[in-house]
């Protein structure tokens, strides 16, 4: 007889908890639900379809939350390579080392923020070759970077703030020359 009650009573437990879960696992559902709504109101926009983005570039974070070091992959569309750039060491890497560091869980390895361009820079891109740069004939006359394929990945007035910043440099860099060529 107290073997039925033991039994009686495990079955009375487990039912409790069977209800238990039942619902914290009903409120998951609706919580599932839910985000799956949000994330459809957010990024379900037809318009948003319209435009398809591209993987430009993945910055990695290799090291933990005290200390690291960070270093960039970039896709280079025109010779179809991606390189990564890591202080002033560049180098071409193949496609699976790109996404095996940049995944996580390899070593200390993790992508950190991803860079994605509009299908139509993207496009520019494959015809544009980004290890080109032209210096310019006037250092000291602002640029107009709008028409390059980069130019048009950032707002006109943060490229006329960096065009600024170029001429004072250049103009900081001369200054500096024309004082050793003097003493």
């Amino acid at each position: 007889m107290a073997d039925k009650a033991k039994a009686a009573s495990a079955v009375s437990v487990l039912k409790e908890y069977h209800t238990k879960l039942s619902g914290q696992a009903s409120e998951m559902e609706t919580k599932v639900q839910q985000l799956e709504s949000q994330i459809s109101a957010a990024y379900g926009i037809p318009e948003f379809k319209k435009s398809p983005y591209h993987l430009h570039s993945i910055c990695v974070h290799d090291g933990n939350a005290m200390s690291g070091h960070y270093y960039t992959f970039i896709f280079d569309r025109f010779n179809n390579k991606w390189r990564r750039f890591n202080d002033i060491r560049v180098t071409e890497v193949p496609e699976e080392e790109v996404f095996k560091e940049s995944e996580g869980g390899h070593s200390w390895q993790t992508a950190y923020w991803l860079v994605y361009v509009q299908d139509s820079i993207a496009k520019e891109l494959d015809t544009s070759d980004i290890n080109f740069y032209e210096v310019p004939a006037d250092p000291y006359k602002l640029q107009d970077f709008s028409k390059h394929a980069y130019g048009k990945c950032v707002p006109q007035d943060v490229n006329l703030i960096v065009e600024k910043e170029n001429c004072g440099l250049q103009k900081e860099i001369d200054d500096q020359r024309n004082q050793k060529s003097i003493g």
